[in-house]
C-alpha cells in the first residue's frame, strides 16, 4: 500500500488501509484483514482484489446482524473448519462469528 490511510476497495494499487493489524488465510488463498481504525474486515483475493466483507464505512461499534454489520475497532481473526471468521473486537473484548458468503 502506497498513499495516504483510507478505506478504498479494488485493485491492490488502489486500496487503502487505516492500521491493519489482523491476518487470516482461507485455503483458496484469500488473505483477511483487521482494519482496525477503518472498523472494517477487507478481504483481498490472489489477483490482488480488495473488497470489504463486515463492517461499514463511517459507522463504529459492534452490532450483530447480516453482513455487513459493524464493528469498533477489529483487531484480531482466525478462520475456522467451516469457513466461518471469528473476529476479535477491543470493544468490551467481544468475539464476532463472521459467516462469509
Amino acid at each position: 500500500m502506497a498513499g495516504p490511510p483510507g478505506d478504498a476497495d479494488g485493485p491492490a494499487s488502489a486500496a487503502r488501509f487505516n492500521e491493519p493489524v489482523g491476518l487470516a488465510i482461507d485455503g483458496a488463498g484469500n488473505l483477511y484483514v483487521a482494519d482496525q481504525y477503518n472498523a472494517l474486515v477487507r478481504k483481498i483475493t490472489p489477483d490482488g482484489m480488495v473488497s470489504t466483507v463486515a463492517g461499514q464505512r463511517g459507522l463504529r461499534g459492534v452490532a450483530a446482524g447480516p453482513l455487513p454489520a459493524s464493528l469498533y475497532q477489529p483487531f484480531g481473526l482466525l478462520l475456522g473448519k467451516q469457513g466461518e471468521l471469528y473476529v476479535t473486537d477491543v470493544s468490551d473484548g467481544v468475539i464476532v462469528k463472521v459467516t462469509l458468503p
